[in-house]
């Protein structure tokens, strides 16, 4: 759309300004940057303490390092939500440590430091805006709950349905139920077979005994 080409080049004119103005000339924020980073190193955890610089004007062209590549990106429309978020994160820091009004006891000062807050936090909003625009494009929570219900959709396509589970269930059942009165006629037709080939042989075994003794007697 032609109004974000427009309008994203003119909302980064102001990083970008601010971060050459802060490389070239750190000196004044590093004073009122001084006292933020001494009071850092002392309260943060060591690990995260030995990350920031002793040097508050090292710091300081860092953050202007940062304004002017986030501001490049935002006016070329190189991943301009990501660029738009960094942005958002490094200027509520510098706002606080280098627009703190309240702090200023002469009045022409702490109108001038008045109007650069309320300036930032209006810069603060376009930056809001602009990431969470998308462009017309689906958002990222959206493309999310879709492809969760496609995959639902396909797992319920592979799964038999419940009509076809009842049928299954009935057919297994009714070859379970064949299947026991198979075994269970099986079952009486070899109870029958052994007690007739018993009782055959306890007969045969009668007789040979019979034999045995008139034989025993004769002698």
């Amino acid at each position: 759309m032609l109004i974000r080409r427009i309008a994203r080049p003119m909302l980064a004119t102001a990083f970008i300004a601010t971060g050459i103005n802060a490389i070239r000339r750190p000196e004044q924020l590093a004073e009122t940057t001084q006292p933020f980073v001494d009071k850092a190193k002392t309260q943060l955890p060591l690990q995260a303490a030995d990350l920031i610089p002793s040097d508050a004007q090292v710091l300081v062209r860092i953050n202007g390092a940062i304004h002017i590549i986030g501001g490049l990106a935002l006016a070329t429309g190189k991943f301009p939500r990501l660029a738009s978020l960094t942005l958002a994160g490094v200027i509520i820091p510098t706002t606080l440590a280098g627009n703190g009004f309240w702090n200023e006891t002469d009045l022409d000062e702490r109108a001038e430091q008045q109007a650069h807050f309320i300036k930032n936090v209006g810069l603060l909003g376009g930056l809001l805006i602009t990431t969470v625009d998308t462009e017309g494009k689906p958002s990222l929570a959206w493309r999310g709950r879709k492809a969760a219900a496609i995959a639902s959709d396909k797992v319920t396509a592979v799964l038999p349905s419940t009509a076809a589970s009842a049928t299954t269930a009935g057919v297994l059942a009714g070859r379970a139920s064949h299947i026991a009165e198979v075994v269970t006629e099986r079952a009486g037709e070899l109870a029958e077979v052994a007690t007739e080939r018993t009782a055959s042989l306890s007969k045969a075994a009668a007789e040979k005994q019979a034999k045995l003794g008139e034989r025993a007697g004769k002698k």
